[in-house]
């Protein structure tokens, strides 16, 4: 039989383990809907990029510095990741948030910080948050030719052969339904140099059912090499698992653990740069209305 000073001292215990238990639960969504937005407050040394000052940039052009050409050598085995969207400060780790003029295929718009929203409750996915990434007209004022401001990370290391995956769900309207049709969502890997590598996913908002896989090798002219996947299901709608596994002689597509398609033509050979993208598609870039993408978390795996 216990004691009373056994007895409160259990039942203390148990309050401070409850209260553990509460602490953790908090810490993982810290505000449902809202999460960790980027705060306009922070210094520029804060928000710059490396290639921040180049003007008009493409930003899926950066005119690469040599520190970055040094970075983009130490690839290795350490290189893997998997990073979940739920903590800005550790996905900033890996990722750099977009903050200038960007041009991608002929279209405008202003990448911002501030719409990036990490920790953000995910509602097609009960008790998970992650990222959300925004496109509005708010704060477009990087540019004359820009009307639209996006979100958009890419990785501070470029990475060789592997397996680049990611959960998401692709541009939708912030209240649930049918995105502008100019919203164009992409999860790719990339480089400019010395010559244009890419292998990108795209989710046409006007073509909801479908994802394009393009790939360059930097031959041909720079001619994309293109393959448009019937997927079944309407991918603005829900979170799916996208992966593509890029070796020298192909490129796997699986899609939420099933191979769809495999390619062995036009096949990047330089090291690349993962990114995650939500940009108008029109040309001129025109407001349609605001459209928002979310994401889990975004992984490599070195072959």
């Amino acid at each position: 039989m216990r004691s009373p000073r056994q007895s409160m001292t259990a039942v203390a215990a148990l309050v401070v383990l409850s209260m553990v238990f509460i602490s953790l639960d908090q810490a993982f969504c810290t505000h449902m809907g809202q999460g960790q937005r980027m705060r306009s407050s922070l210094s520029h040394n804060e928000r710059r990029w490396p290639w921040r000052k180049v003007p008009v940039a493409n930003w899926l052009s950066p005119k690469e510095s040599g520190a970055m050409m040094m970075r983009k050598q130490r690839i290795g085995a350490d290189s893997a990741f998997n990073v979940s969207f739920t903590d800005r400060a550790k996905v900033l780790n890996v990722f750099e948030e977009g903050d200038l003029h960007i041009t991608t295929g002929g279209s405008s718009s202003c990448a911002r910080p501030d719409h990036l929203d990490y920790n953000f409750s995910l509602p097609d996915c009960a008790g998970c948050c992650g990222l959300r990434v925004m496109m509005d007209n708010k704060n477009a004022t990087c540019s004359s030719s820009a009307s639209i401001s996006t979100g958009h990370l890419a990785s501070k290391a470029y990475f060789s052969y592997g397996d680049f995956e990611t959960v998401i769900r692709t541009a939708h309207a912030v209240d649930g339904h049918h995105p502008p049709a100019n919203a164009f969502t992409c999860f790719s890997a990339y480089t400019s140099h010395p010559v244009h590598n890419e292998i990108a996913l795209c989710w046409p908002a006007d073509d909801t059912g479908v994802v394009h896989i393009g790939h360059w090798d930097g031959k041909n002219g720079d001619h994309e090499h293109r393959t448009d996947i019937h997927l079944g299901f309407d991918a603005s709608a829900a979170l799916h698992r996208y992966k593509f596994e890029w070796r020298h002689d192909s490129i796997t597509l699986l899609i939420d653990g099933k191979v769809v398609h495999r390619d062995q033509d036009a096949i990047p050979s330089e090291v690349l740069s993962m990114r995650i993208i939500l940009r108008p598609n029109n040309k001129p870039s025109t407001y349609e209305g605001e459209a928002m993408m979310t994401s889990q978390f975004a992984s490599y795996t070195p072959v």
